[in-house]
């Protein structure tokens, strides 16, 4: 009996190959007997083999069944720290945004309290604080002057008007110059409330730009705006116009405050020349004034004592409030107020896009009047 190596194979796993004692030619033996005994030893080491295999089987599948509960029990527990993490960072977030408000609330109350403080406490530097230096020291320059030895001796140690204005009388007037100086210039920094934009510093005409360059503008690209603007003499205020990428309707009623604007911007550069002419008197004046001081306190016309008796007398010096008491100035409320729809430029736009409440403008302020 002759079997192939696939028939072997089979049967020499289940033990059944001892009984064929692994050989290509089996012999069975011809005594019965012993063939029986043999048949028995093979079927109980097969038995034997077979119950191996089935423990095997069986632990093998205890091991599956082993590693998919591992597996689940992994991903339960995976699941419940994703939860725990999930509400741990909800609860750390809910902290910073209550930490947060709190902040924000504290901020806005030191910055209340510091604009209350500054409100509260004297500038340290500018015109007032300026103005008060100077009225200070004129005044102790007066007590000075007023206790000065006025004996008419002729002793050259002895303390003059004219030595004492020498020596004093320039770092008053620096003091003054500078608070001139920094008087005109918050005149003409803030001669209206309102916020003060770049394009008024070469803005000399009236806006002409039409709709259709602002449109190009609008639609180039950040790289290619400043060669646009270069090749098309775009100005600020162009450049302003288009940033508030207006539709056609809106910039035809925009071109209309513009001119109202530009004859704004003409009426503020005429103050600021009337202002700078009216800096440049002050100081004319002032030389003027030092030179007839200068000639009578250097002269020997009059004597200290008799300079002492009525330049300086009470009854010739004026109070603080020259405002009245020299230039005769007097205040007088004013208001100004106009019906929009009346205006030269802004009527139109005022009719189409106004409420009747909203026609009324009003504008209160102080006149100064100079009665002759």
């Amino acid at each position: 009996m002759f079997l192939s190596e696939e028939e072997k194979e089979p049967m020499q796993m289940f033990g059944l190959g001892s009984i064929f004692n692994h050989s290509d030619e089996v012999l069975i033996p011809e005594d019965p007997l012993i063939a029986q005994d043999l048949c028995s030893k093979n079927c109980d080491s097969f038995s034997a083999n077979l119950k191996e295999l089935e423990q095997s089987f069986s632990s093998s599948k205890d091991e599956k069944s082993n590693i998919k509960v591992s597996i689940k029990e992994k991903r339960e527990k995976g699941r419940i720290r994703s939860k725990i993490s999930r509400e741990r960072k909800k609860q750390y977030i809910q902290e910073l945004e209550i930490k947060v408000n709190k902040l924000t609330k504290e901020n806005q109350r030191l910055v209340a309290l510091l604009m209350q403080q500054k409100s509260n406490t004297k500038p340290e530097s500018g015109p007032d604080r300026i103005l008060t230096d100077i009225q200070i020291e004129l005044k102790k320059n007066i007590d000075q002057l007023s206790n000065l030895d006025t004996d008419d001796s002729k002793n050259e140690t002895h303390p003059t008007i004219n030595g004492f204005c020498r020596q004093q009388g320039n770092d008053l007037r620096k003091k003054f110059a500078c608070f001139l100086d920094q008087t005109f210039k918050l005149i003409i920094n803030h001669p209206y409330p309102a916020p003060r934009f770049k394009y008024w510093k070469g803005w000399t005409k009236e806006y002409s730009t039409d709709y259709e360059t602002i449109k190009k503008l609008n639609r180039c690209s950040k790289y290619k705006v400043p060669e646009f603007i270069q090749k098309h003499n775009i100005s600020e205020l162009d450049q302003f116009v288009a940033s508030l990428k207006p539709s056609q309707r809106q910039f035809k009623y925009l071109k209309l405050v513009l001119k109202k604007e530009f004859q704004v911007k003409q009426k503020i550069s005429e103050v600021i020349n009337m202002l700078l002419r009216a800096k440049k008197l002050i100081h004319e004046a002032n030389f003027d004034l030092l030179c007839c001081s200068c000639l009578i306190f250097r002269s020997n016309i009059f004597t200290d004592k008799v300079l002492m008796q009525s330049r300086f007398a009470e009854n010739f010096l004026v109070e603080e409030n020259a405002f009245e008491n020299i230039w005769n100035i007097k205040t007088v409320p004013k208001i100004y107020k106009v019906d929009l729809r009346k205006d030269e430029y802004l009527g139109k736009l005022a009719k189409n896009q106004l409420s009747k409440s909203d026609y009324s403008v009003e504008y209160n302020f102080q006149d100064f009047i100079r009665a002759e």
